[in-house]
């Protein structure tokens, strides 16, 4: 039995001090370690932890600012070109990693050196596959904290636009008509704001 154990620890400690395979007496990384070893290789620009950590088919998605990355090379040399473009002082502090089978959501914000930035609390979404025993992330899906929900920013529109509209009756019935507004009829003159013909 001694024996054995020491084989396993020659083939994954090598007499080079290199790193050949996992013994299989230790587990393998969970879900929530694969995650973190993910942005210590983000932060770190560890191309080649990446590449070992990303399935071949991986996509990245940004539901809010960025289109889709597909494929590993494309998904790295986004996470190239976003950690270059964050600088020495920024970086992604991960307040939580919740996991579930293979998913992980992972809460974060972005700092600059110990100050907390504001809106930049995210989610990343994190979906798995099992390749030969190892786990590899095989899409990402970021949700970014906005300044101002979408959903706030319409409410405020619609008010701003009815105050105006109950501010000044006649230009916005005008412009309304104008418009083609009135069951579906254009007016043959058009107004400006403020009901003065063009």
């Amino acid at each position: 039995m001694q024996q054995e154990t020491r084989e396993k620890w020659k083939a994954w400690g090598s007499d080079d001090g290199s790193c050949g395979l996992v013994p299989e007496f230790l587990p393998h990384p969970s879900v929530e370690e694969t995650v973190q070893d993910f942005y210590v290789a983000f932060h770190e620009q560890n191309t080649q932890r990446l590449d070992e950590l990303l399935a071949s088919q991986c996509a990245y998605l940004d539901l809010v600012f960025y289109g889709p990355h597909e494929g590993k090379e494309n998904v790295i040399n986004f996470l190239q070109a976003a950690r270059e473009a964050m600088g020495k002082n920024i970086h992604i502090v991960i307040e939580d990693i919740k996991s579930e089978h293979l998913t992980a959501t992972a809460r974060m914000h972005l700092s600059w050196k110990e100050y907390k930035m504001p809106f930049t609390n995210g989610y990343r979404y994190f979906t798995f596959e099992k390749y030969q025993g190892r786990l590899l992330i095989s899409k990402i899906t970021g949700v970014k904290e906005l300044p101002v929900r979408p959903s706030e920013v319409a409410l405020r529109l619609l008010k701003a636009i009815g105050a105006l509209f109950d501010r000044y009756p006649l230009a916005a019935e005008m412009m309304l008509k104008a418009y083609g507004a009135e069951e579906g009829k254009h007016a043959d003159m058009h107004f400006d704001l403020f009901g003065r013909g063009r």
